[in-house]
């Protein structure tokens, strides 16, 4: 068998990230996913490895038999309007050998800045920057032949948790206007404490 690709990216944003419970919405067995937007520079030699990977990957299946072969699209593709790259990286959480039948379940290894385990308690939202290391996996299926990113760890760098992002994730930009003050929220609390008459 030949080794197993294993690469990391540069820091990018997180696109729906599900790294703390397995997604179960279109696999009952549950799935970690997470894209990741990439700069088209800070993509240049990923892309570049993973391009040499995905063609060596499809004339290996090709000389073992395939000889009607297409190939399967990239997992990632050019974001027009942001001129980014997206990456699409997933971990079946239920997981089968082929040859002996065993099953296990497995999760992606997340750690924060300085290395040490991630808390996963603390939900992982979509506008975290971070990076992730994968392995590249062949794959030959009904007459496609391609690579998939397989998720195996995660660094945090900037964390957005929960509802912690600012509005920028729906589209806003600052304004001149009001601003929320730390009296406005003390006014609001007061008014909301006061007894019903």
């Amino acid at each position: 068998m030949a080794d197993i690709l294993k690469l990391s990216t540069p820091k990018g944003k997180f696109i729906y990230p599900h790294l703390n419970n397995p997604d179960t919405k279109f696999n009952a067995d549950g799935l970690f996913h997470v894209k990741l937007s990439l700069s088209s520079e800070a993509s240049e030699n990923l892309i570049k490895k993973l391009e040499e990977e995905a063609t060596k990957s499809f004339n290996n299946f090709k000389e073992a038999g395939g000889k009607s072969l297409t190939k399967a699209d990239y997992p990632w593709k050019l974001e027009e309007d942001t001129g980014n790259y997206i990456f699409n990286f997933k971990l079946n959480h239920k997981a089968k050998s082929r040859k002996t039948g065993n099953e296990w379940e497995q999760k992606p290894i997340v750690y924060d800045s300085e290395l040490k385990p991630f808390d996963m308690k603390i939900n992982i939202w979509g506008g975290t920057q971070g990076k992730i290391s994968f392995e590249v996996n062949p794959w030959n299926v009904s007459g496609k032949a391609g690579i998939s990113l397989r998720l195996k760890a995660v660094q945090i760098i900037d964390l957005v948790e929960g509802n912690s992002g600012d509005g920028s994730q729906f589209g806003f930009t600052q304004e001149e206007g009001y601003v929320m003050t730390n009296d406005s929220i003390e006014t609001n609390e007061d008014i909301n404490d006061q007894d019903d008459f």
